[in-house]
C-alpha cells in the first residue's frame, strides 16, 4: 500500500521473529532485514528495545548491539538519493 501511494514505510518484525534473533544471536539476519528494506525504499526500525514474545519466555525485549546495525543505518542516512528510494 505504501508503494501505491508513493510514501515510504517503517516496519518491524513480530515479537517471535525477534525472540529468535536474540535467542540465536542473528544479526546478519536483522542486517538483511535492514538493506531489504531501505533497497525497497523503506525502513526497518532500529531494533532497539524490541519486544519478544515465546510462550516459554512470555515478553521480553531485545537491544540489539550498535556496532551492528549503526553502520547500516548510516549509510542509509547518507545515501537517500539513490535509485529506487523514494
Amino acid at each position: 500500500m505504501a508503494d501505491a501511494m508513493g510514501r515510504p514505510l517503517a516496519a518491524t518484525a513480530s515479537g517471535q521473529d525477534w525472540a529468535f534473533v536474540k535467542e540465536r544471536g542473528c544479526s546478519g539476519l536483522v542486517r538483511s532485514w535492514i538493506a531489504a528494506s531501505y533497497a525497497s525504499g523503506h525502513a526497518l526500525m532500529a531494533p532497539h528495545r524490541q519486544w519478544c514474545h515465546t510462550e516459554e519466555k512470555g515478553t521480553h525485549w531485545y537491544d540489539g548491539p550498535r556496532e551492528a546495525y549503526a553502520p547500516l543505518y548510516r549509510f542509509a542516512r547518507q545515501h537517500t538519493a539513490l535509485p529506487g528510494r523514494l
